[in-house]
């Protein structure tokens, strides 16, 4: 399948969070209007997320709301202490118990040790109850991303496509300067429910908005999109305890539960037979990153050390749909960080992301989308 968004007949866009192609020129009209990329796409600057993001203080951009917002049925601290321990459930099915005993005694039995209540053992073995404070949480907050533009995806979340806030695993509380960052992050990435060009148009607006407006603007947008809860999903990238692996987990019924990761397939349980086939009947949709794999491949991780078959290199199409995997697009990336949680400011954005040696990179496609976008 060969999914295009046509804006007007002056300009046709195709697709993919790893790689696009322009088919026509920007038009005039729409390469005139200005986007500040750091304001509408990618907020980076420490100094106003921290200020938004405070766990102890409910901050509107903090994990603790984010976590609050999502859970319904559990109280939001059982909730994610659920998520936690299903993540390291994840991991020990896939093998990887060391991994598994690396999230437990990092992030989950530490911050239950925060809470004297728990009176928990130096392993937490034993626990006179065990409840995370999300005022502790280890969780912080260092990029917001706009990525209306998701919403062109045959498997897009909503029409108005997703916003992101992304957070970056501490070495303690998050709200402590004493507690650094650590090299793995989640993020949590909400539909945007109503029309791509609406949500260009709130993003776009954050432009505009003098400097003292904007961190109350910023909190107002996201606000609308974490307050309903409306997740489309959670991925997390753990380069912690080695070469980063990434995973994904869905809300269902009020609990966060893990899920296969997109477009990532088991290559162990699928023929090489299935995959040529496949890329003979969508080899334009994979070129232009617009494919969907079945369901049925899908993989339950995806690392950046992980092989792919020897036959691949044989097949059409195959560097593009290796590089549509999670692990592929990441591989792009040094350390496989698109933001990278032990970075500053501008520099957590990758190579992939901003890259001075090319006349387009990924967030100049991404102002070129907005572009098209809000000319219509």
């Amino acid at each position: 399948m060969n999914f295009s968004y046509r804006l007007g007949a002056a300009a046709v866009l195709v697709l993919s969070g790893a790689h696009c192609t322009w088919q026509t020129a920007l038009p005039n009209a729409a390469a005139a209007i200005p986007v500040e990329r750091d304001r509408e796409l990618v907020i980076t600057d420490d100094g106003i997320l921290g200020a938004l993001s405070g766990n102890a203080a409910d901050g509107p951009m903090s994990f603790r709301r984010a976590m609050e917002h999502l859970t319904t049925q559990q109280a939001s601290g059982d909730a994610t202490l659920a998520w936690m321990s299903r993540w390291s459930q994840r991991l020990r099915d896939e093998g990887q118990a060391a991994r598994a005993d690396s999230l437990d005694a990092t992030i989950t039995c530490p911050w239950l040790r925060r809470a004297p209540d728990n009176q928990c053992s130096a392993s937490c073995d034993a626990c006179a109850a065990k409840v995370l404070r999300l005022e502790d949480a280890p969780f912080r907050l260092i990029a917001v991303a706009n990525r209306t533009d998701l919403s062109v995806m045959p498997d897009r979340a909503a029409d108005g496509g997703e916003g992101r806030l992304v957070f970056a695993l501490t070495d303690g509380p998050a709200d402590s300067d004493g507690s650094p960052s650590l090299p793995l992050t989640a993020i949590v990435e909400y539909m945007q429910q109503g029309s791509a060009k609406d949500w260009a148009g709130r993003w776009h607006a954050l432009g505009s908005l003098p400097a003292g407006a904007f961190p109350d603007g910023l909190a107002a947008l996201v606000g609308a999109f974490v307050q309903g809860g409306t997740l489309a999903q959670i991925r997390t990238g753990d380069a912690f305890t080695g070469p980063l692996v990434l995973h994904e987990f869905h809300l269902e019924s009020g609990q966060l539960v893990p899920r296969n990761v997109r477009n990532t397939p088991d290559w162990s349980s699928v023929s090489a037979a299935d995959i040529r086939a496949f890329c003979a009947d969508h080899a334009d949709a994979i070129e232009n990153g617009t494919h969907v794999l079945p369901p049925s491949w899908l993989a339950k991780a995806s690392a950046l050390d992980a092989g792919v078959p020897t036959y691949l290199a044989t097949v059409p199409s195959h560097v593009a749909l290796v590089h549509g995997t999670c692990g592929g697009c990441h591989g792009d990336a040094e350390r496989g960080f698109q933001i990278d949680p032990l970075a500053k400011g501008d520099r957590k954005l990758s190579r992939f992301l901003v890259d001075p040696s090319k006349a387009l990179d990924e967030i100049g496609r991404r102002v070129e989308w907005m572009q098209l976008t809000l000319s219509q």
